[in-house]
């Protein structure tokens, strides 16, 4: 079925009151996406999505599961690069609810694989990627439990060959996985014991114990269980880590190592956002919580504002927010994202290949109702800052800032600016245009790529002696561009930029001073 755009509804993206902040208190960001352009699903009451190159055309696609109403189908939406996803694949696929992806033939291309909701039901149904934009063949197996919502590729017992485990709502043991042959089958049920009882919301692979063998991490109706593989020597038996105790309702998770230690972390979704730091031995602390409003049907994650750190999304029947990474597993009060009615999933990825993270939203919408998924392209900001300034020797913390618009032939207009520097100290301006550094320099962060150049050195004024921290410094970049001092600064150059000064109180050669920096493209 050709899918058109529905509506290009007028809409913009502002940042929600902020909420209370367990735990940590940061600062409030946000990002700006174009208006959002709606495309009408095959069927009814979508439910999940996820996105991959499905057709290796270098552009990310995305999968949608659509229950319908007595039906149900899963749609590939085909993507070209560009933000439309007007091309389309759709097969039937009963009451079509839970997502998962992976090569189960080992031919190097993503199949699909759909769960069938309704207590009469148990498939959980694999259609082969035919490499020509289609999906056909492949297989069904049953689980134990019904109804099936959720499932995850993996290899559990290490055959080399793709795996697969289900997550049911009830009816005896709430998790399976099956054996995967390598040629698009499996084995029948293999039930995980300890999961008797639960009412599965959300299933994911991840390694929390540090053996090596691949986990699972299973969101259910009364909180999260860790499942360890290799239970008694024996891979694909799984035994709950006693690691993660909750008394409510998680709907999704995600599996990252968030706080850069090397070991695998936990963010849970509900009516809070947890963050739990994994200690490497199947057992986790809670790091922060932050409340949500929107419900958390979908967990997702990416770098959306490119600063380096990791952002969450949340999808819910009530909306969308996103939360955005502060560094250690700690998050800024969210960004609230309007959408249409009843968003159920989302899927982060670069539809344009502007090397900025885009957003998908999928609504079950109103029952009668086409579903949507909501294409939201983000407009990248005029100018970027990241990496972390050296605190002076006074305890200031000198912070970059711009305004203006950075162009190549304007002349003037776009001023770079530090404070927060000490007074009455030389500095200046340096920057290059082969990207963003992050190495240790004078007792503090270089974060721009050599080569360096640099521009004429000023005062940061300020108050008198003693030092403190009332020192500034401003330069208009488009007058030094137009100034002719370097004939690289052309239209369409990425610029990355960092303010140093003279800072006595420390021992040389670490008596500088460093701000964070800025980064920015000249226009023409």
């Amino acid at each position: 079925m050709k899918i058109i755009p529905l509506a290009r509804a007028a809409r913009g993206v502002h940042a929600a009151s902020c909420f209370a902040i367990l735990v940590a208190s940061v600062a409030a960001q946000s990002v700006t996406f174009a208006p959002r352009v709606d495309y009408g699903t095959a069927q009814e009451n979508a439910r999940q999505a996820l996105c991959a190159d499905f057709d290796h055309d270098g552009n990310l696609d995305i999968a949608v599961s659509q229950e319908g109403y007595g039906q149900g189908k899963v749609e590939v939406l085909f993507g070209d690069g560009q933000s439309d996803f007007g091309s389309t694949f759709e097969y039937a696929s009963y009451s079509a609810w839970g997502l998962a992806d992976g090569d189960f033939d080992g031919d190097g291309w993503d199949d699909l694989v759909s769960t069938a909701y309704g207590w009469a039901q148990h498939g959980v149904t694999l259609r082969l990627n035919d490499t020509t934009g289609g999906f056909g063949g492949g297989s069904t197996v049953s689980t134990l439990a019904t109804p099936p919502v959720a499932a995850v590729a993996g290899d559990f017992n290490e055959d080399g060959k793709l795996d697969l485990a289900a997550a049911s709502e009830g009816g005896g043991w709430a998790v399976d996985w099956f054996k995967g042959n390598g040629n698009g089958t499996f084995g029948g049920f293999q039930p995980v014991l300890n999961t008797h009882g639960k009412v599965g919301r959300r299933i994911y692979a991840g390694h929390f114990d540090g053996d090596g063998h691949l986990d699972l991490l299973f969101a259910h109706g009364a909180g999260v269980q860790v499942l360890l593989n290799n239970y008694l020597g024996t891979l694909g038996n799984f035994a709950d880590s006693g690691g993660l105790v909750l008394n409510e309702n998680v709907e999704s998770a995600a599996v990252v190592d968030i706080d850069g230690d090397g070991q695998d972390d936990v963010l849970s979704g509900g009516s809070m956002l947890r963050i739990w730091h994994g200690v490497g031995n199947g057992t986790f602390t809670l790091l922060h919580a932050y409340p949500t409003t929107t419900g958390a049907a979908e967990t997702e994650l990416g770098d959306l504002n490119n600063d380096g750190e990791l952002d969450v999304v949340l999808a819910g029947v009530a909306g969308v927010q996103i939360f955005f990474g502060q560094g250690g597993g700690a998050f800024s009060a969210p960004q609230t994202v309007p959408t249409g009615l009843y968003p159920r999933s989302c899927v982060v990825g670069d539809w344009n290949g502007d090397g900025w993270l885009d957003l998908g939203v999928v609504c079950g919408n109103l029952a009668g109702l086409s579903s949507l998924v909501s294409i939201y392209e983000q407009v990248p900001p005029t100018t970027v800052t990241y990496c972390v300034a050296k605190t002076t020797s006074v305890g200031c913390s000198p912070a970059i800032a711009s305004s203006g618009t950075p162009s190549a032939s304007a002349g003037s207009g776009f001023t770079i600016s530090a404070s927060q520097a000490l007074n009455n100290k030389n500095g200046l301006l340096f920057y290059g245009t082969h990207g963003r550094a992050s190495a240790p320099f004078q007792g503090g962060t270089l974060c721009v790529k050599s080569p360096i150049k640099r521009t004429a050195v000023q005062s940061s004024g300020g108050n008198p002696p003693p030092n403190d921290c009332s020192g500034s410094f401003a330069l208009d970049f488009n007058a030094y561009v137009a100034s002719g001092a370097d004939p690289a600064l052309i239209g369409g150059v990425l610029v990355d930029a960092q303010y140093w000064f003279r800072d006595p109180g420390f021992t040389p050669p670490n008596n500088t001073g460093l701000s964070n920096a800025l980064e920015f493209t000249l226009a023409p």
